[in-house]
């Protein structure tokens, strides 16, 4: 009933930084707005770890594989033939990637969604990484780029969407 959103973003800290999980908070969410979809980034770095969430068999959570999960670029193959539908994460920190770097410039290897996560402007209201997003949809034209990390106001949702940006992740 606050706003009118089609899709919730939940990082699950606990299991990326594999302390725990919360699925089972989840899959109440999941009841109570079954409209709702849920994309979860839970720490997805091999099949052991998304299967669980899978198993759930939630009707509209997306898995979210975030690349600071990930060792190697093939490591991002396997989860895709197990979750198709997946969002990947492309991680940075101070234009640092998370991950394996090699990832950062395969969009053959990308599924159709990418967030670009720039971690270090996550509340930091210093604005969108513009350039970066801008690089990458001079790399990847087709891809459907979801920026997160900075956005401040509507002036940012404009720039954004000038850019090319799919959609936005706002806390």
């Amino acid at each position: 009933s606050l706003a009118p959103f089609a899709a919730l973003y939940c990082a699950d800290l606990d299991a990326i930084q594999r302390r725990g999980e919360h699925r089972a908070v989840l899959a109440e969410i999941a009841r109570a707005i079954p409209s709702l979809t849920i994309w979860i980034d839970g720490g997805f770095g091999d099949r052991e770890a998304i299967a669980p969430w899978l198993a759930m068999q939630i009707p509209r959570l997306i898995p979210v594989v975030g690349t600071e999960s990930l060792a190697r670029p093939s490591d991002l193959d396997p989860l895709l033939a197990l979750a198709p539908d997946a969002v990947l994460s492309l991680d940075t920190r101070a234009g640092v990637p998370l991950g394996p770097p090699a990832l950062f410039d395969e969009p053959a290897r990308w599924p159709e969604r990418v967030i670009v996560m720039t971690l270090d402007r996550v509340g930091s209201d210093q604005g969108p990484s513009f350039e970066r997003l801008r690089a990458l949809r001079s790399l990847a034209p087709t891809t459907k780029l979801i920026a997160a990390g900075g956005v401040r106001n509507v002036d940012d949702l404009e720039a954004l969407e000038a850019i090319g940006v799919h959609a936005v992740l706002l806390a």
